[in-house]
């Protein structure tokens, strides 16, 4: 059988995508069956037979891991996680939360989310009029990392993290990649250029809309630093 040794476990429309697929391109990484796998989260009652059946086995000095965004996020997998593999190298990805919302409304416009359509009409709710629904408030739960993280950290080391801006990912991959890999014990792959992949284009956020939300994140932006002792380019 073989065992994860790294998982990406969020965040959701923070750029997972891209980092995973940078990942597997290394020589020494083999993705698994697929990116994400929803074992922790999802499939848990199948067993850790069946999970680790969903990687490929592995030559000397190859290493392999998955990718479920959704991880950081749901409550009962820190334990499960833990109770798999207690020394799990997890990597974050963090999305400015304001970003990171919009881009979750995004995707669900695209994909006609019968949730955003208004009553008895064809028609579709607008990001801010969305904001004032349940689900626009699990849009803004979601990028409260600091009570997602918290969880993990009652449970994991600060140091079994590997925590990056997504931001910085889009803009200088090159560098984030050098750290990954260094976090992974693996040398740089200098064999390839960084592609960005699923990130979607459309109008710009309200600065009205824009400056509500920096004002609602803030303190929980600030507890996040304090908790993290890095921060991030968010206010």
């Amino acid at each position: 059988m073989t065992s994860p040794s790294f998982l990406i476990i969020g965040a959701q429309k923070c750029g997972t995508t891209s980092l995973y697929n940078y990942l597997v391109e290394h020589p020494h990484i083999k993705g698994a069956n697929r990116k994400e796998i929803h074992f922790f989260d999802v499939y848990y009652d199948k067993g850790t037979d069946w999970y680790d059946k969903q990687f490929p086995s592995l030559n000397k000095h190859e290493i392999t891991g998955e990718a479920t965004p959704r991880y950081l996020f749901h409550s009962k997998c820190p334990i499960r996680v833990y109770q798999y593999n207690p020394n799990m190298k997890l990597i974050v990805l963090l999305r400015n939360p304001i970003d990171r919302a919009f881009s979750n409304y995004q995707m669900d416009l695209r994909n006609q989310s019968e949730k955003l359509k208004r009553n008895n009409s064809s028609s579709f709710l607008t990001f801010e009029e969305t904001l004032e629904t349940k689900l626009g408030n699990k849009y803004l739960v979601k990028g409260i990392y600091y009570q997602q993280l918290k969880k993990w950290l009652e449970l994991f080391q600060l140091q079994q993290f590997h925590i990056l801006e997504s931001e910085t990912l889009y803009q200088q991959p090159e560098k984030v990649m050098k750290r990954t890999f260094d976090f992974l014990e693996l040398k740089q792959n200098l064999t390839r250029s960084y592609k960005i992949h699923h990130q979607g284009s459309y109008s710009p956020l309200s600065s009205k809309t824009r400056r509500s939300l920096t004002h609602y994140f803030k303190p929980y932006n600030l507890k996040l630093y304090e908790l993290l002792g890095q921060k991030f380019d968010w206010d």
